[in-house]
């Protein structure tokens, strides 16, 4: 039997996978590697205001593509991929 994490972590990377390349790029900087947005600012050359936005959006994105590919069964709800970066955020985006 397939484990429900290795299930999801597929359906992850395919979703992840079918991002724009800056969404895709700025998601694994922050919530894979665990950047701070304030550390991303400087690798990219942007303001940390503008990482906040664009991870932001990265983030509606990939829930976007997680739920073209995942209707919840009756009674199931739609999890939002917030608390995955919630560690990153407050690694210092001031």
């Amino acid at each position: 039997m397939i484990e429900r994490s290795t299930v999801g972590q597929a359906l992850v990377r395919r979703a992840l996978a079918d991002l724009p390349g800056h969404q895709r790029a700025l998601l694994i900087l922050v919530c894979v590697d665990g950047m701070s947005y304030k550390e991303t600012a400087e690798l990219l050359d942007i303001s940390t205001g503008a990482v906040a936005a664009s991870v932001a959006r990265a983030r509606e994105a990939l829930d976007e593509q997680i739920a073209l590919r995942f209707r919840p069964r009756a009674g199931g709800s739609k999890n939002s991929l917030e608390p995955a970066c919630a560690e990153a955020e407050g690694g210092g985006h001031s």
